[in-house]
């Protein structure tokens, strides 16, 4: 794998659990995906000079202050990837469950779904 790929794999990875409650966050603009790839790149090259890692650290969206967080880490350490440092994440909102559904499970995992009686 090419390494200049990484960021970008890493990228993919630290979003793909945010994307299922996207919903409830703004969307970025193209001016932030751009910001998002300033980062990237100043990453790829080690700079920690770049002033678009300080754009980063203060932008509204936590989503984009983690990525520039990140790229500080891993321009300073670069055994930083290997570690597992990334802040922890929300944890998914847990909706209570009717009992009723709670029963009905119970039915299809004792294969009686079928059964009027049970």
């Amino acid at each position: 794998m090419n390494s200049s790929h990484l960021p970008l794999l890493l990228l993919t990875a630290l979003l793909a659990p945010v994307a299922s409650s996207s919903a409830q966050r703004r969307a970025l603009s193209a001016s932030d995906s751009a910001l998002v790839g300033q980062i990237l790149s100043a990453e790829d090259r080690r700079d920690a000079s770049d002033a678009v890692l300080d754009s980063g650290a203060r932008h509204a969206d936590a989503r984009i202050r983690t990525i520039a967080w990140r790229a500080r880490r891993r321009i300073a350490d670069p055994t930083f990837a290997a570690r597992d440092s990334l802040p922890a994440l929300p944890a998914p909102i847990a909706w209570p469950e009717p009992s009723w559904r709670l029963r009905y499970r119970a039915l299809a995992k004792a294969g009686k779904r079928e059964d009027c009686d049970a």
